[in-house]
């Protein structure tokens, strides 16, 4: 199949959906303030939730969707594109808040140790960066000098309705890595049951957010 007839049809499973309020931004973010930025991060993730529990994230489709060109038969690249059309994960990949920020979905583990498997948190959903999808060995990794994955799953565990996390990532157009603060908040997904993890951020200094507001700050929990 020619790659543009290919990418046309990609695009369809990331047309807005048939679901009320299907769009981050609802015109009363004030983006240029560090305010407003953690007012629209915190409101991503709690609208990725509710659509995650409301329609299923749609996971188990996602390993699919991102290899559809490898798919010869045309009638079945059809039905993935339908039923993942349907899912959560549809939308939250479709859709950014103050123009380039993302949600990104990782699974949960529940008691999570410093002996607990490599693999036991995935990536289920990146739309900046789908080759963490594919990484077996995120649980205890250390990225920038934080160990974010066990931070985001305890701060999940700990408060479920949701909290923010201050760390370190990279920015394009700066050199190194700059403070990060993502809101992460626990959501069981209505395809199977399961509790997963979404996580909405903003670069800002760590101090933006109030102590109080905070958690998991420690960038080694388990040291």
């Amino acid at each position: 199949m020619n790659i543009k007839v290919i990418l046309f049809i990609t695009s369809l499973a990331l047309m807005p959906l048939a679901y009320a309020n299907n769009n981050f931004e609802n015109g009363q973010e004030n983006c240029e303030t560090p305010q407003g930025l953690a007012a629209a991060a915190k409101s991503a993730a709690l609208l990725s939730c509710k659509w995650i529990e409301a329609l299923g994230s749609g996971k188990a489709y996602m390993e699919k969707f991102r290899n559809l060109k490898d798919i010869k038969d045309i009638a079945e690249r059809k039905k993935i594109l339908e039923e993942f059309n349907k899912k959560a994960f549809a939308l939250i990949m479709r859709n950014r808040h103050c123009k380039n920020n993302y949600v990104w979905i990782e699974s949960y583990a529940e008691n999570l140790t410093k002996d607990s498997p490599a693999d036991l948190i995935r990536m289920l959903l990146h739309p900046v960066k789908p080759g963490l999808e594919t990484n077996l060995d995120l649980t205890h990794k250390e990225y920038y000098g934080y160990k974010i994955f066990e931070q985001f799953n305890i701060s999940a565990e700990k408060k479920p309705a949701g909290c923010w996390v201050p760390y370190k990532w990279t920015l394009q157009g700066t050199e190194g890595q700059v403070d990060k603060i993502s809101y992460v908040v626990r959501c069981k997904d209505k395809d199977d049951g399961k509790f997963v993890v979404a996580g909405a951020g903003f670069y800002a200094p760590h101090k933006t957010i109030p102590e109080k507001e905070q958690c998991s700050m420690n960038p080694h929990p388990f040291n």
